[in-house]
């Protein structure tokens, strides 16, 4: 899965998306790479548009859907 990096993040280094398996990979700056199933693409454009990409993780994302460390 390719990832973009995230431009003025203090948390969030990377993303990728996969729209067939409707999965999101985030990549923390810590180096931790974190993998959220059942995310529709509307939640990942959502996210990449946000102007905080922290704050609609936590409020969007992680809140939402289950990751696991991968």
């Amino acid at each position: 899965m390719k990832h973009t990096i995230v431009n003025r993040s203090a948390h969030i280094l990377s993303s990728g998306y996969d729209p067939d398996g409707r999965a999101l990979q985030i990549t923390f700056h810590n180096g931790e790479t974190h993998e959220f199933k059942g995310v529709p693409e509307q939640i990942h454009q959502a996210f990449q548009n946000s102007p905080s990409k922290g704050t609609f993780f936590h409020k969007f994302i992680k809140a939402r859907f289950h990751g696991e460390k991968i």
